[in-house]
């Protein structure tokens, strides 16, 4: 699809029955060829170098952590349509976090298709020293 529109990055196979004649068989592959490029996206729903979500952490220093989806997720979906996203994050999370920790799931559904997701924490998250977590309050 790239040779006919250069923002499509996927692939059309079509299969065309009881065509009488060449030109006439020609004819409909090609209005298929642009129906599709026309109406149809390839989008990157979830992916592995961009945090989905972040998750507070009271009990770190930074206070928040980054979540990563474990998988890449990219659907083809209508022109102007976006997958369903759901994510179910875990609660009262407490540093120390270990990096690649599972924190939360995102379920992503378009029409019949549907994928689970993995949400996982970016690195090493250390929890804070007594001292540290006086000094956060009283600010």
């Amino acid at each position: 699809m790239k040779e006919i529109d250069s923002k499509d990055d996927f692939r059309t196979i079509a299969v065309l029955l009881g065509a009488d004649q060449k030109d006439t068989r020609d004819k409909a592959m090609s209005d298929l060829i642009y129906y599709v490029s026309r109406y149809y996206d390839k989008v990157k729903v979830l992916d592995t170098n961009v945090a989905y979500d972040s998750l507070k952490v009271n009990t770190a220093k930074q206070g928040y952590v980054d979540l990563y989806p474990n998988q890449n997720v990219e659907m083809i979906v209508k022109t102007g349509e976006n997958p369903a996203v759901k994510t179910k994050l875990q609660e009262n999370i407490k540093a120390p976090i270990k990096s690649g920790q599972v924190l939360g799931n995102a379920n992503v559904s378009y029409e019949d298709k549907e994928y689970d997701v993995s949400l996982k924490g970016d690195d090493l998250l250390k929890s804070d020293t007594i001292q540290e977590l006086f000094e956060r309050i009283k600010k």
